[in-house]
């Protein structure tokens, strides 16, 4: 594995900090980008991690979402087991919290998963359920069908799982939410 921390339009200052603390960790596997004055949008910030990706797979994970442990370990054995899939997604929950004394306080949690816990086109022309966070890509399909829009500001990635699903199957890890 390894790691593409887009800092957009963040200070420079505690990013490097926190990188340079866990260089030892990363060991050589960790990038920073710096964009100054940031790109406008999470797309273009998403393509600048993901067309640097050399691995296998791309995943993109905001600075506010978190996975399970095993998150990777299990995405990737379920895209393993199934070689003409282009992507896994996740059962996903949100957390809900609110910030007191500068920690989080968890308020409650709801599950966020596709209608009919599948990734289908049908499901996705309704609801946007397959966020970043839990969709694992083969890194492949990005050069086979494009990037994320950078002109869009918003659900620019549910227009990429639009053509993502048009593409090929999605798998649906459903099980524990790992995302």
């Amino acid at each position: 594995w390894h790691v593409i921390v887009v800092n957009d339009g963040g200070e420079r200052g505690p990013v490097d900090e926190l990188i340079t603390a866990r260089e030892k960790a990363f060991d050589g596997r960790a990038e920073v980008v710096h964009v100054d004055g940031g790109t406008g949008s999470m797309e273009a910030a998403a393509n600048l991690g993901a067309q640097r990706s050399r691995g296998e797979f791309v995943v993109v994970h905001d600075d506010d979402d978190t996975w399970a442990h095993d998150f990777l370990a299990v995405m990737v054995a379920a895209l393993d087991a199934e070689p003409d899939a282009v992507a896994a997604a996740a059962r996903t929950e949100i957390v809900f919290e609110r910030i007191e004394n500068g920690r989080e306080i968890e308020l409650g949690r709801s599950p966020f998963v596709p209608p009919g816990e599948m990734v289908t086109m049908y499901d996705l022309l309704h609801t946007h359920r397959d966020v970043p966070i839990a969709l694992l890509v083969r890194r492949r399909v990005y050069d086979e069908i494009g990037w994320y829009d950078p002109a869009l500001r918003a659900v620019g990635d549910w227009v990429f799982n639009l053509r993502l699903v048009r593409h090929g199957r999605v798998l649906f890890v459903g099980g524990e939410p790992l995302a």
